[in-house]
């Protein structure tokens, strides 16, 4: 017992937390309104939690079962209003849930917690986890209180959690096997919904009756009776005893019933001197009997013929006697009319036999079995002798009998039909004599007649096809050698052509020695399944093949589309070089600008189509995930103040400096998403947050988030906003401009990387954009640093060969390399290809792909073969845009690649790799002379600088908008080729090149060089 003890004040429980964080204990505080204020963490551990998880929660709502918080509730709140309390209230038990559902019960030791003025703050309470000590005291006092030879503990699902036993011997099932399981996975269907009843009945508090079953082999009977623990709701207790003796007593009985009636009828017959042993025998067997004296019309009973009849045994009490008399009202109507009837029939010396429901005078029902013999003296019948016995044992056993059977018999009808329904089928084996059973579906799945086939293992192997029989034995032998699972899935020919599909499978059990015993098993018919399987399988091949042909069309649709596209990019950007003419000008700066939008549309498209192909290839590699935000936000600081919009980022303390991704995608994708915060923000601000989150030592996922007060997307535009060419709402298109492209490329992207994201919006509220993608944290960087060649200004004197089937590709490279001292040659295919490199053994060769006669691959394959022009470098000229399909040229034997439509400034960096380069610049294409620009140039460089360049050159200084960046970067290039302006092309060219590769760190230093550059040539062109 716990002494009274008055409240605790919580500042000393402060002075010795740490101590009470190392107990192995669970000590817990609540605070007047059932909130954990602490818990040690071992007793939070041993309920499934973590400390920080419990501080802070309700206990009652989160550590107790619900049908126990509103009675522990009431009675924690009326010890917190009792201020003091005694001591028979300080120790109590009650069930407590741990976090995975299971209930635990625990005995409780508590101690307010109270202020210096007495107010109580709250409780502390000790818990000892006594489950296992009152699992064992509940076993031993089942075991103790009656006759059970085996107790078990079940949960309210109906599982059994763990026995208890009296004899070590086993019953038809091991007790051990009963672990684990339910009543309905351990009992057939017949008996379980019984069962269940039971249970549930028990459940509710209700008295449960025994339920009596008897083994397979029915070689013995067992009870089964299912008790509610008192106190621990939940859990229940199934008692389970061995009646086999009884119902042997009941055999036993029901023959010695017989054995001693017609030892009676006998005994009556031959003398009436066996009286006094007749009563005896009676009294033992609950068999009376009775006499009939015609002659002096007296009616006699034996002893036990008036207990039976509920009578005291008083010859003399007249009362009694008229009971007797009247004995015939123990008899229902309709049969107390037939023994009226059958009566006379004695007297004319016929002996009767009945057996009739009873009900004695002291209101007992019974059933009894009733025999009447005449006795014939001197050739009439003189006196009736009757016997009565109490059968009601052996009639209640019948009628149980016939109940069960009646029972069987619908559920082997519902089990037939069940099996119909499921085409499924039972067999059985016995090894010991090698013996296989088959249910009547079986015989119907194998369309075999019962009467005429006789069940085999051999006879069952002879009824499969050929290539199935010998597969089938191994996998059945080798279940049998390796105790597992036997499970095999066979084809059945069938008269007409048809063909069936099986599935077999089965257990076995085994002897002591590892032996096969008894096989269990089922065969069910599978065919609409597997025909179902087969055209899944048809589909996806059908699915695959129609992949590879969209694949295939993309790259054709590349190679159809870029090669217009190089003409027309390619001889635009020419005229702009060699007319002056302002009108003219603006045209082909329209046409220039349109091509390459376009081109910009097909790219995007195509990249959607690689990443759906699964032609896109990621390159992870250890990235500094700080130095890359900060470069960020850098970067896009500037833009945010040029819209007075605030933006900040957010980096959590424990993400991992050096994590394994692709950090080119993941630049694109925040700067995608970053970008469209920015557009779809007219006011507020923009705020960039990074999380990590562990899975393992090495691994996990990084989260960010981009939030923005903008103008917030409705429910239907979320559902939609990933897909490919969509915007937002038909007012923003005229507003904002865009294909729809870049969340939808962001999306896929982020599926490529094996991530996800996801998007939630209000209408004026803003959005939040979260990526989550799985990453691999690493310990060293790994990064390679690349370094891009320089342009070349000039090439020394040098032959190439040009192979392009289409005339205006051809015109065009040759107008690019005009300027430069390059022999050229040209062939409209790879057959011509071939002849001229024999002929002239040029020193580089520009190979088209597609071409007529021959193509690029095939002219590559003569050429490397030939040793004259086998070590002759070769370019490869293609459309095609997969990168698998620009790699594939490479193992093919070409030293590189140039792809449609050609830029100048990669055309002139790949040449650089295989021909001489020169120090001096080569001339411009113009129409006169190279030499200082006339007075009027002077005049319009200085007016386009002062007026339009500088300018916007100023405005775009802080911008990070990429199509922004894109279009000056393009339209500066296209100035500085009309204006003759080297030094400003080569600086607009390499800004493009950095927008276009998102090297967004670089593109503030080169903006701010090309400002330095164009006031510096403004300075030094005035007159």
């Amino acid at each position: 017992m716990c002494s009274q003890n008055k409240p605790t004040n919580p500042a000393t429980f402060n002075q010795f937390k740490p101590f009470f964080d190392l107990l192995p204990q669970l000590i817990l505080i609540l605070n007047p309104a059932g909130e954990i204020l602490y818990i040690t963490p071992t007793g939070a551990q041993n309920l499934g939690y973590r400390q920080q998880d419990l501080l802070g929660k309700n206990w009652f709502e989160t550590c107790l079962p619900p049908s126990d918080i509103e009675e522990i509730v009431d009675h924690f709140n009326a010890l917190i209003d009792r201020k003091v309390i005694p001591s028979e209230h300080l120790i109590y038990e009650n069930p407590v849930r741990t976090a995975n559902g299971q209930e635990l019960l625990y005995r409780w030791q508590n101690q307010f917690l109270a202020s210096d003025s007495g107010e109580i703050q709250g409780v502390i309470s000790q818990g000892e986890d006594i489950t296992e000590q009152r699992m064992e005291q509940i076993s031993l006092a089942a075991l103790e209180q009656g006759q059970d030879d085996l107790v078990f503990l079940l949960d309210h699902q109906g599982r059994f959690l763990r026995y208890w036993t009296k004899a070590p011997e086993e019953l038809f099932y091991a007790p051990e096997l009963f672990l684990g399981k339910t009543i309905k996975e351990l009992f057939p269907p017949e008996f379980y919904q019984m069962l269940q009843h039971s249970f549930e009945a028990a459940r509710r508090g209700e008295t449960s009756l025994p339920f009596e079953y008897a083994d397979p082999g029915q070689k013995k009977w067992y009870s089964l009776i299912f008790e509610q623990l008192q106190n621990w709701p939940g859990f229940l207790i199934a008692k389970i005893h061995d009646l086999t003796e009884k119902h042997q007593q009941i055999e036993a009985l029901e023959t010695e019933v017989k054995l001693r009636t017609e030892a009676l009828i006998s005994a009556l017959q031959e003398s009436q001197k066996a009286l006094k042993l007749l009563n005896i025998s009676q009294k033992i067997s609950k068999i009376g009997g009775w006499e009939y004296d015609l002659e002096k019309q007296t009616m006699w009973w034996s002893d036990e013929l008036y207990h039976l009849h509920g009578l005291p045994l008083d010859r003399k009490s007249l009362e009694v006697q008229k009971h007797v008399a009247e004995s015939l009202q123990c008899y229902p109507p309709q049969e107390r009319e037939e023994l009226q009837s059958l009566f006379p029939l004695a007297y004319q010396g016929q002996s009767y036999e009945r057996v009739y429901p009873f009900k004695s005078y002291d209101g007992q029902n019974k059933w009894v079995h009733l025999l009447t013999v005449p006795v014939v003296e001197e050739g009439r019948v003189r006196r009736v002798y009757g016997v009565i016995a109490d059968i009601t044992a052996y009639k209640e056993l019948e009628l149980e009998r016939e109940a069960a059977y009646n029972a069987l018999k619908a559920s082997e009808m519902h089990r037939r039909n069940a099996q119909e329904l499921a085409k499924i089928g039972y067999w059985e084996m016995e090894h010991f004599n090698n013996t296989l059973h088959w249910s009547e579906e079986v015989f119907t799945l194998f369309e075999q007649d019962p009467d005429t086939f006789q069940p085999s293992y051999e006879n069952f192997l002879k009824l499969l096809n050929p290539e199935d029989r010998a597969c089938l034995a191994q996998v059945f032998e080798a279940s049998l050698s390796q105790q597992t699972p036997y499970n095999f899935i066979h084809q059945l020919k069938l008269s007409g052509g048809r063909i069936k599909y099986l599935r077999e499978f089965g257990n076995t059990q085994y002897d002591p020695d590892g032996k096969p015993l008894l096989t269990q098993g089922a065969v069910q018919d599978i065919t609409e399944l597997k025909t179902i399987e087969l055209a899944l399988k048809k589909a996806k091949e059908e699915a695959e093949s129609a992949s590879r042909s969209k694949s295939m069309f993309l790259a054709n649709m590349s190679h159809e589309i870029r090669t217009p596209m190089n003409a027309i990019l390619g001889f635009s950007q020419l005229l702009k070089e060699q007319i002056t003419d302002p009108h003219w000008q603006r045209y082909l700066k329209i046409i220039h600008n349109s091509g390459e939008s376009l081109l910009a549309l097909i790219n995007d498209i195509l990249d959607i189509s690689k990443i759906e192909a699964g032609k896109l290839e990621l390159h992870p590699e250890p990235t500094e995930l700080q130095p890359l935000i900060q470069e960020l936000e850098l970067l896009l600081k500037p833009g945010f103040e040029n819209k007075n919009l605030q933006f900040t980022v957010c980096l959590e303390p424990k993400l991992p400096p050096l994590l394994k991704l692709d950090a080119l995608r993941l630049r694109q994708i925040l700067i995608n998403l970053l970008s469209n915060a920015l557009k779809f923000t007219p006011q507020g601000s923009v705020e960039l947050c990074l999380d990590y989150q562990a899975q393992t030592d090495h691994q996990g996922f990084l989260i960010l988030e981009v939030r923005d007060t903008g103008l917030g997307m409705s429910q239907e535009l979320q559902a939609r906003i990933f897909h490919v060419f969509e915007q937002g709402h038909t007012s923003y298109r005229k507003e904002f401009e865009g294909t729809g492209l870049g969340l939808a490329l962001t999306h896929k992207l982020t599926e490529l990387m094996g991530g996800s994201l996801k998007v939630k919006s209000q209408l004026s509220q803003g959005s939040v954009f979260r990526l989550c993608l799985p990453v691999l944290v690493c310990q060293t960087s790994e990064k390679v640093i690349e370094e891009t060649s320089p342009v070349p200004l000039n090439f020394e004197p040098a032959s190439l060969l040009i192979a392009d089937d289409k005339p205006e590709n051809l015109l065009l490279l040759e107008a690019l390399l005009e300027p430069f001292p390059l022999r050229i040659y040209t062939a409209e295919n790879g057959q011509v290809a071939c002849q001229v490199a024999q002929q002239f053994l040029p020193d580089l060769i520009l190979m088209d792909i597609k071409m007529p006669v021959m193509d690029g691959v095939e002219a590559l394959q003569v050429l490397r073969k030939d040793p004259r022009t086998a070590q002759i470098p070769m370019i490869a000229l293609t459309a095609f845009s997969m990168q698998n399909e620009q790699e594939d040229l490479l193992e093919l034997g070409f030293d590189d690649f140039l792809s449609k439509p050609i830029q100048k400034e990669s055309l002139l960096q790949t040449l650089g790799h295989y021909l001489k380069t020169a120090t001096s610049e080569p001339p411009p294409v113009l129409s006169s002379p190279p030499q200082a620009l006339a007075s009027t140039a002077k005049s319009e460089l200085i007016d386009a600088l002062e007026t339009e360049w500088l300018p916007r050159t100023r405005a775009i200084q802080n911008s990070l908008i990429i199509d922004e960046l894109e279009n000056y970067a393009r339209e500066l290039e296209h100035f500085a080729q009309s204006a003759q302006a080297s030094e400003i092309f080569l600086s607009a060219s390499k800004l493009q090149e950095q927008v276009t590769h998102f090297e967004l760190e670089e593109v503030p230093h080169r903006l701010a060089d090309i400002l330095n550059l164009l006031q510096k040539l403004a300075q030094e062109n005035l007159p």
